[in-house]
């Protein structure tokens, strides 16, 4: 693998091609945004029942700690 890579970097710095460098930065950012979507997928999504909660007749003060916790996230 190191092999590999070596060779890439040898080739990239002799590289001239502003348009072929150009497709590497892009493949580059296409895999940065792959992994971040990627993370954003597996975190675990926080559900509040802010809904149920009001239509079941929550006081002022769940309404407003609701809204803190809500902001929060």
């Amino acid at each position: 693998m190191i092999e590999v890579k070596n060779e890439l970097i040898e080739w990239i710095k002799n590289l001239d091609d502003l348009e072929r460098l150009q497709k590497l930065i892009d493949i580059k950012n296409c895999h940065a945004l792959a992994s971040l979507v990627s993370d954003i997928k597996s975190e675990t999504i926080v559900k509040t029942y802010f809904d149920e909660q009001f239509a079941a007749g929550m006081t002022s003060d769940e309404l407003m700690e609701n809204i803190a916790a809500h902001i929060e996230l």
